[in-house]
């Protein structure tokens, strides 16, 4: 039984029904948003995990899941949520206790999402997902189509040419097609298969990671080495760990003697096979680094290397469905961006590079609001992959770097994404992104545009409305242009584009009366529908990062691992290195925010933090140019102290609105060789003195980088996140000996 909570936990003021207004950082007064919070959502706020008791209209009651004794409703306002997840401290999982995503879960051998699984597993995944798709689209759409060996066959036979089609797109890499271009294709599955498919994708709620098969579960889980042996083995593997610095094939000498000699006292039927040489090669490996380091080499020179380096269709809600596509602007703009018209030649101007820009948008079909907008030269999955991270993300920047009088603040994680058939949506890319937001995604029919009707009108308007004026523009048709000269004519600069494109968006789109929502404006009706059915949150910085983030390779030493010239640095990673010594780790980066970094270990992300400095919320763009400004100051030292580096950073911090107005939607989306390119040109022949002057303060770091950015606070750590496997797990030694070897569970059924 439950405890209610006090009538007086919300404050009077939150209880009437006037809306609520919170002054955001620029001092014009922000709505606050009203989450809509399922009965089996999981909710982590501060830290904690709740689940949802009941909803009214001034907030939401929720009660602690691991709480010990009575559990006790807790009451907690719209406005207190709000700003918990502005502050990244309020994250919610939808659907997570549902029987559906419990046996997915199960299925899937514990895994969450997607982005528990490495790369070729998930690839795997969507492929499977890819047909369980089209085969249920073709059995709900073909009325004479049954689920029998014959109608299997049939519809095999008819999703096949859908799947090669795209293969064939997605092979091209968004470049134009070349008949010599290699595509790399996979057989049909069979009927059998298909079967196995869809019982586990159906019986998980339609979730993906319900189709994983149970490989990650395989091999000989039983011990085929006796006791005794094994108990032979333990101790010549710590021999191995000793000053002496014996050689495995010494070590294996050794234990294969003890074999012999306890094999003399047993009958010949009982006695016990040698392992092999290889076997109890795995088997010292398996050991813990830290510890075969330090009985080695010493436990100081252990402490040495692994020393931690830190300091301290129809659409009711909002964000139920959101329509996404790319459409090539009817405009021609000219290229390079920094010239400036005014004070050319129009024979100078001719020689401009010409080039037409594509638009991607994310549109909410419930509001009519535009979610997101992206610019690039074509349509590719880079550019979607960044539209649909926008869709999710806070906008108040680029509203204020266009110079909007109004605000930006939709935000939610869609329900349905629906995207046409270009090879760009089609990609892994994004088809793992909108599946890691526990949303689904729908690709209208080829050649049928009026599926995703609002978005082709949303297009429709801003050719006759935003560029009306403009001229170079292209128009829709042959007979519309005429003998118009678009290209003679052309006159905006490609980089004007972008900010009068969010200005058109922010202030005039949204603040316009629109006949399909009879006569609001998208920006009310936004509001309204938030106020009668809220929304589900967006996903936090950690979830961003984590989906959206730019996929590195990064070596991990003492000072944990470094990104963009910073050195990120926890327990955990710490933790890890220690079981499995120093190696090459799976990192993700955002490069809007250098605070975090994301680090897989072992089977999950973590949340690693930089180890000095509030790098929360500097981009990779802004600290490229502290470090630029850097070195134009001191081009003739090679080393720096902290005293110099603090203060270049306070400045750049102190004219933080210059680096807000340079943000654009035309930016060019950063990838991971955009990052190494940037970091070949950070920190040449650069250093840090500590106070002291000698540099050697390992925490300090000798690292221009280092303490750039003053500290102010601690680093959170990532909620929910799996413990490292403990030193020891893999070495049992009362492990049971068997004959045979069991049969590896590598298909789904087996896991049942």
């Amino acid at each position: 039984m439950r405890a209610s909570v006090a009538p007086d936990r919300f404050p009077s003021a939150v209880r009437t029904k006037t809306m609520l207004f919170v002054p955001d950082h620029s001092g014009s007064p922000r709505r606050n948003r009203r989450f809509v919070i399922g009965a089996l959502d999981r909710i982590v706020l501060r830290g904690r995990e709740y689940r949802w008791e009941k909803t009214e209209e001034s907030g939401h009651f929720l009660f602690a899941v691991h709480a010990p004794g009575e559990q006790i409703v807790e009451g907690f306002s719209h406005a207190e949520l709000d700003e918990a997840h502005r502050n990244d401290e309020f994250s919610v999982d939808p659907g997570f206790y549902s029987e559906a995503k419990i046996r997915s879960r199960w299925l899937a051998a514990g895994a969450i999402s997607l982005m528990d699984l490495t790369g070729p597993e998930q690839r795997i995944v969507m492929r499977r997902q890819e047909w369980c798709d089209e085969i249920l689209r073709y059995l709900a759409n073909t009325p004479e189509a049954k689920r029998t060996e014959d109608g299997f066959k049939t519809a095999i036979a008819v999703v096949h040419p859908i799947i090669v089609a795209r293969d064939v797109a997605r092979s091209g890499d968004d470049k134009a097609a070349r008949c010599d271009r290699k595509v790399e294709m996979y057989s049909p599955p069979c009927v059998r298969t298909i079967r196995r498919w869809l019982k586990a994708y159906e019986a998980g709620g339609m979730d993906p990671i319900a189709l994983r098969d149970g490989h990650c579960n395989s091999g000989n889980v039983m011990s085929t080495i006796a006791p005794a042996v094994r108990k032979i083995m333990i101790k010549h593997a710590n021999g191995f760990a000793s000053i002496e610095k014996p050689t495995v094939k010494k070590q294996y000498g050794e234990v294969c003697k003890d074999v012999d000699k306890l094999n003399e006292s047993l009958p010949e039927d009982d006695r016990h096979p040698k392992p092999a040489k290889a076997t109890f090669a795995k088997f010292i490996k398996k050991m813990p680094a830290i510890r075969i380091y330090a009985g080695r080499h010493g436990p100081a020179a252990a402490q040495r290397k692994f020393f931690i380096v830190g300091e301290g269709s129809d659409a009711v809600r909002a964000g139920q469905r959101i329509q996404m596509d790319g459409h090539k602007a009817q405009i021609i703009t000219l290229a390079p961006a920094q010239a400036f018209l005014g004070s050319l030649s129009k024979a100078t101007i001719e020689m401009f590079k010409k080039e037409r820009i594509v638009v991607h948008v994310a549109l909410d079909v419930a509001s009519r609001c535009v979610l997101a907008a992206r610019l690039s030269s074509s349509e590719n999955k880079e550019t979607a992959l960044a539209t649909l991270h926008m869709a999710v993300s806070d906008k108040t920047a680029y509203a204020l770097a266009a110079g909007c009088e109004s605000d930006w603040p939709m935000a939610a994680r869609p329900g349905m994404v629906e995207t046409d058939t270009g090879s760009a949506w089609h990609s892994d890319l994004f088809r793992s992104a909108v599946a890691n937001l526990r949303s689904t995604l729908r690709n209208g029919p080829v050649g049928a545009p009026q599926m995703r009707g609002h978005v082709e009108r949303w297009f429709g308007g801003l050719d006759t409305g935003f560029l009306h004026d403009y001229t170079g523009r292209t128009f829709g048709s042959i007979e519309e242009k005429g003998d118009y000269d678009a290209g003679a004519q052309a006159s905006m600069l490609s980089e004007e584009f972008g900010p009068l494109l969010v200005k058109y968006i922010v202030d005039v789109y949204h603040r316009r009366e629109h006949p399909g929502l009879n006569n609001m404006t998208p920006y009310d009706k936004w509001f309204e529908l938030q106020e009668r059915y809220g929304i589900v949150p967006p996903p936090g910085a950690n979830e961003r990062r984590s989906i959206f983030g730019v996929d590195l390779t990064r070596s991990l030493d003492q000072r944990g691992v470094r990104v963009g010239g910073i050195h990120y640095q926890n327990e955990a990673i710490q933790a890890y290195r220690r079981q499995f010594g120093d190696g090459k780790i799976p990192v993700k980066m955002d490069p809007s925010d250098m605070g975090q970094i994301s680090c897989y270990l072992s089977d999950a992300w973590h949340a690693v933090p930089a180890i000095r400095g509030n790098f929360s919320g500097v981009s990779l763009a802004q600290w490229s140019e502290a470090v630029k400004d850097l070195k134009r100051r001191n081009q003739l030292k090679s080393k720096l102290s902290e005293d110099i580096v603090n203060r270049a950073l306070a400045e750049l911090s102190a004219a933080g609105s210059r680096f807000a107005k340079r943000l654009d939607i035309s930016d060019p989306v950063i990838t991971a060789d955009g990052v190494v390119n940037l970091e070949r040109g950070l920190l040449v022949g650069f250093d840090i003195h500590g106070e002291d002057g000698d540099g050697a303060d390992a925490c300090r770091g000798g690292d221009l980088l280092g303490s750039a950015i003053p500290i102010v606070g601690g680093a959170k750590s990532e909620p929910g996140a799996k413990p490292l496997p403990k030193p020891g797990d893999r070495m049992s030694s009362t492990a049971k000996t068997t004959k045979a070897k069991r049969k590896p569970r590598g298909k789904l059924e087996d896991r049942r």
